[in-house]
């Protein structure tokens, strides 16, 4: 009698969660719910780049449903970065005309398409554009994703998570970025030493360590690299 009980339980609790997943599956596949990403990759580029050369990344979506447009921005520092080529990527089914603009003062980049064809669903990375970079000055900067947009076939916006990139072709100790460590960034953070933030010296890219304070320990770091550049 017990046993029969727990089979027919059993029984109960599996029906009851294929049945949940069963619901989930059609509401996502109806679009209540997404789970879609759009995401820079490589998500970090930290080479020793020096100045013309490049380099390409891509922007990515994955477990995206019913997708019949975007519109994607891309910021970047023009200081450090410069956008020299731009591609989107598409079906061939869709064949859009995809629309670009590139701004090298502000650091922009903006890819819009609207499909000709069919709407795209994929669980697997999807390339939506490439875009190619020049190496204009040493230092970091962030790749930006912001404003972006993707609409299903029925004119909604589709929700997403965005995740942006990472750029730094910085030499540790190179204060004013000019591509070797030398006595002018030594005479940066000398200048600026035993300072902190408010301080009426404070230079905050003599912290070569980020610790609030400009210290020995910054003065260390310029020490262990001098004379370090990168390469021509």
């Amino acid at each position: 009698m017990k046993k029969g009980l727990v089979i027919t339980l059993t029984s109960i609790l599996t029906l009851t969660l294929m049945t949940s997943i069963a619901i989930v599956s059609v509401v996502r596949l109806a679009g209540g719910v997404s789970s879609a990403k759009l995401y820079v990759e490589p998500s970090s580029i930290c080479e020793a780049l020096s100045l013309g050369q490049r380099f390409f990344i891509n922007i990515t979506v994955i477990d995206i449903i019913n997708m019949y447009s975007y519109d994607i921005k891309l910021g970047y520092d023009a200081e450090v970065l410069n956008v020299v080529g731009v591609a989107a990527m598409f079906p061939e089914e869709n064949l859009p005309t995809p629309n670009f603009d590139v701004d090298n003062v502000i650091g922009l980049v903006w890819i819009n398409v609207t499909y000709d064809g069919e709407p795209v669903t994929t669980d697997v990375p999807l390339t939506l554009g490439i875009i190619e970079f020049k190496v204009q000055g040493y230092g970091e900067t962030l790749l930006n994703l912001y404003d972006t947009k993707i609409v299903d076939s029925e004119g909604d916006l589709i929700t997403h998570d965005v995740e942006g990139g990472f750029f730094n072709n910085a030499l540790e100790g190179d204060i004013n970025n000019d591509g070797i460590v030398d006595i002018f960034d030594l005479v940066i953070a000398a200048a600026a030493f035993g300072s902190y933030p408010g301080h009426p010296r404070w230079n905050p890219i003599a912290d070569i360590n980020n610790d609030g304070l400009i210290d020995i320990f910054d003065l260390v770091i310029i020490g262990v690299n001098f004379g370090k550049s990168l390469p021509l």
